[in-house]
């Protein structure tokens, strides 16, 4: 009987014990620091379709390795899940790329009420959907290879970035596929340099205008590769005016022909009435002062790109 009684309380004793301990560790749960998540979110205009089959193809044409559609013994770089979530390793590093048809954020009205920057606001405000890409593991700084990814995912209908552990914005723009191929993209896209979707410069600009120059004298090398095919992401950026106002933006191409290159507008106007992302205009040849398009992860042309990003170090 007191056997039993003393059994009963050491046990008694012995389940408050852990409880305790428990109720300790969820608080320590709670209240420890916590690294953010290593993540680069892209704001977009209207959702996106993607599937293992497709990043596992981006990837392989990126990085120039083999990528397997699950995990096995025989393939180190590979591709799983579904969309919206696909998982996937790429050159030792675990990642997650996200693909939603919603926007980023609950109640973007409210959110944008608190930016006072006009673009970041509207594409807080108007955007659809977004991709990102999030590092799963501690280790080697995993951004150069979401800056790759995401580059090769860039496209007109991108109107911000986000990095997640700084909370910090920026718009899109023409250079953005560019800084985040550099070393450092999260310094590169959203350091202290003043991210403008549309260049406005002086039109005696001795850099642009070469920049200019050389665009105009190997013009047939673009249309040549835009008539074969021979890559994507076709180009210009031109002088586009509206009720007097001028703002140097790039346009998809869609057409050429003998006198002008038609397409969409690939930023968003700061001031061009009747316009916006999206917009089909009309580029006269003698107006075009930049091309450029991709191939085989490469950009060919950009060269008032390499100006501005050399003024931007």
């Amino acid at each position: 009987m007191i056997r039993g009684i003393i059994l009963f309380l050491f046990w008694a004793l012995v389940g408050l014990g852990l409880r305790t301990l428990w109720k300790l560790y969820l608080e320590w749960r709670r209240n420890r620091p916590r690294r953010a998540e290593d993540s680069i979110v892209m704001l977009l205009s209207e959702p996106r379709a993607m599937n293992a089959q497709t990043l596992a193809a981006l990837l392989a044409s990126e990085f120039g390795v083999a990528v397997g559609l699950a995990a096995s013994e025989n393939v180190e770089n590979f591709v799983g899940g579904e969309s919206p979530i696909l998982p996937f390793r790429i050159q030792g590093g675990s990642f997650v790329l996200h693909v939603h048809a919603a926007p980023y954020v609950a109640d973007p009205e409210k959110v944008a009420s608190g930016v006072a920057e006009q673009r970041l606001a509207m594409a807080i405000r108007e955007h659809r959907a977004w991709i990102s890409v999030d590092a799963l593991r501690d280790g080697e700084n995993p951004y150069p290879t979401i800056g790759r990814v995401l580059a090769r995912l860039w496209g007109a209908d991108v109107m911000a970035l986000l990095h997640r552990p700084s909370k910090r914005i920026a718009p899109g723009s023409d250079l953005v596929p560019f800084q985040l191929r550099a070393a450092d993209p999260v310094k590169a896209v959203f350091g202290e340099i003043e991210h403008s979707p549309v260049v406005n410069a002086e039109a005696e600009d001795a850099e642009l205008a070469e920049a200019k120059r050389v665009a105009q004298c190997r013009w047939k090398e673009f249309c040549d590769a835009f008539a074969a095919n021979s890559g994507n992401g076709f180009s210009v950026k031109a002088p586009i005016t509206r009720d007097g106002r001028t703002e140097h933006i790039w346009v998809d191409v869609e057409e050429i022909t003998l006198t002008c290159v038609w397409g969409l507008l690939g930023n968003e106007p700061s001031d061009l009435p009747g316009l916006r992302l999206g917009s089909r205009v009309e580029v006269p040849l003698d107006d075009i002062e930049d091309w450029s398009y991709l191939r085989d992860g490469k950009t060919i042309g950009g060269f008032s790109i390499a100006v501005l990003l050399k003024r931007n170090r």
